[in-house]
């Protein structure tokens, strides 16, 4: 039953129903904000699988995260502080742009800290 309500890369189906995964939504929104004439790319913590867009605005990079309602536009630093409460840490931060990996995460990361989580017996981390 849960399937029929996931949008799977149909951006209609998400305006209409409203759910979709976060890398889901990044796409649409990066697609919507371009069609608008605005620069902007998807960008990932890959380490905990998620997706929100950055959008080049007055010469300066923001957050926009359509997976977090209650985030909306946003610093880099605010989002990274936001994803510190939800998990604990942030740490490696990518972005793909023209085709290449983008490395953000002295953008995003206040600190030269490593932060290592290990978990025991399927945790977050499903047992890897």
């Amino acid at each position: 039953m849960d399937n029929i309500f996931r949008t799977y890369c149909d951006p209609i189906k998400h305006l209409v129903i409203g759910i979709a995964g976060c890398g889901e939504m990044a796409e649409y929104e990066s697609y919507l904000l371009q069609q608008l004439g605005f620069k902007t790319r998807i960008v990932k913590f890959p380490g905990k699988g998620h997706d929100f867009v950055e959008v080049y605005l007055n010469g300066s990079w923001m957050v926009s995260d359509p997976g977090y309602r209650r985030l909306h536009l946003v610093t880099r630093r605010g989002r990274a502080e936001a994803r510190i409460k939800e998990v604990g840490a942030a740490s490696y931060v990518c972005a793909v742009e023209d085709g290449r990996n983008v490395e953000l995460t002295d953008e995003y990361v206040p600190t030269d800290t490593v932060v290592i989580i290990v978990t025991r017996g399927g945790g977050a981390g499903g047992g890897r």
